[in-house]
């Protein structure tokens, strides 16, 4: 689907959450999200150093090197935690032990390279502030985008170059943090729907129209908004209807996973 060519206006719906009953599995036997599913988990930040320490040598070599790369210790830090987090829990879906998850080579989005998924297992990532974000899915793509609100950013410079004509209108008739607010909605919409897509930078971004739709008429994407904490927006995209979110939150998701 190209974005580029087709003004594609992409509907957002209202979201209706719905938790567990939830347990706590031991590895491999995390059950995957049903038809219309989509389990989203809230994974921290930031890891304390213990499980730090046994993150790291779980990692690829690829993502070591991505690691050591940060100038900054925290950053490095922050890196490990969101990509060890992520394998733990993708571990745990594929009965696999995390440093023998091998993804598909390619530069779009990442996924699993079977026998670990045998296709089934679609994901997708987001870190911004302390929190990250992982989006599971069975059979279909998704993407996920969390954005920290920052007060220090030119926001209608970034929306005069990134959003269509009738998100420019809707930021016109606002201003201060109400302005501010709506920027991150619509920018955290994009971004889902451009990492579902695996499209990158190759996307127009002022092409796709996020700005409002009360169903969803012929597009098979659909674009949600997510409850977040105070100072975050965040977004969800799926191909296909989603009937039902499931969310979790875990420390490590090898050993917990507790409803958020």
């Amino acid at each position: 689907m190209n974005a580029r060519s087709n003004g594609m206006r992409i509907p957002t719906e209202e979201m209706t959450v719905k938790g567990g009953p939830v347990t706590s599995p031991s590895v491999g036997i995390t059950l995957l999200p049903g038809e219309g599913e989509v389990h989203l988990w809230r994974l921290p930040g930031l890891v304390d150093a213990p499980l730090l320490a046994e993150y790291e040598p779980e990692l690829s070599a690829g993502e070591r090197a991505r690691g050591r790369a940060f100038r900054s210790r925290d950053d490095k830090d922050r890196f490990v935690s969101a990509h060890g987090g992520l394998r733990r829990l993708l571990a745990s879906y594929t009965g696999s032990r995390p440093a023998g998850l091998m993804y598909a080579p390619g530069s779009g989005k990442p996924s699993l390279r079977s026998p670990h998924s045998a296709g089934a297992i679609r994901f997708n990532m987001s870190h911004s502030g302390d929190l990250v974000l992982v989006a599971v899915a069975a059979g279909r793509e998704v993407g996920v985008d969390i954005e920290r609100i920052r007060t220090d950013l030119d926001v209608r410079a970034i929306a005069g170059k990134c959003f269509c004509p009738a998100e420019l209108r809707m930021l016109d008739e606002r201003t201060g943090a109400v302005m501010e607010d709506l920027f991150y909605s619509i920018w955290s919409r994009k971004e889902a729907y451009v990492k579902a897509l695996g499209g990158g930078i190759s996307l127009d971004l002022r092409a796709i129209d996020v700005s409002s739709a009360p169903s969803v008429q012929e597009r098979r994407w659909h674009l949600l908004d997510l409850p977040l904490p105070r100072g975050y927006r965040g977004a969800l995209a799926a191909d296909g209807p989603v009937g039902r979110i499931s969310m979790f939150d875990s420390i490590d998701p090898v050993s917990a996973m507790v409803t958020w």
